[in-house]
């Protein structure tokens, strides 16, 4: 169902509406994100996608809530939250380290992103 839908990067994770919105492209993420909701919901990863898509779009806040969203509905990729570069920017966050150390995550030092994040634009 959801072949198709992913190109490089983590499963549970769509590539094109990641890149609109890392592009700043907000509407065109949004509808493509729209189209493909469902079936992420079906797959059980629409919040861990919707945090990512939020990341690349800059909005911690709403990146933040939704990754406690995958966390509650206990989505299979919470567990990656601290090693995912697409969460990279949001390591300087004063949120981040608390919600690693609740989740008991893994840390990761911060020039291990230091390369970029594929399929997004720095900011």
């Amino acid at each position: 169902m959801l072949h198709g839908l992913f190109r490089r990067g983590e499963p549970g994770v769509p590539a094109r509406p990641r890149a609109l919105a890392a592009a700043g492209r907000t509407y065109e993420a949004e509808a493509a994100f729209g189209s493909i909701e469902a079936a992420l919901r079906k797959a059980g990863v629409a919040n861990w996608a919707r945090a990512h898509l939020d990341a690349a779009a800059g909005d911690h806040d709403a990146a933040f809530e939704h990754l406690a969203s995958a966390a509650a509905a206990r989505e299979p990729n919470v567990c990656t939250a601290s090693v995912s570069p697409y969460f990279a920017r949001m390591h300087g966050d004063a949120r981040w380290p608390q919600l690693v150390a609740q989740w008991s995550l893994p840390k990761v030092a911060e020039s291990a992103w230091s390369g970029g994040v594929p399929g997004s634009s720095p900011h």
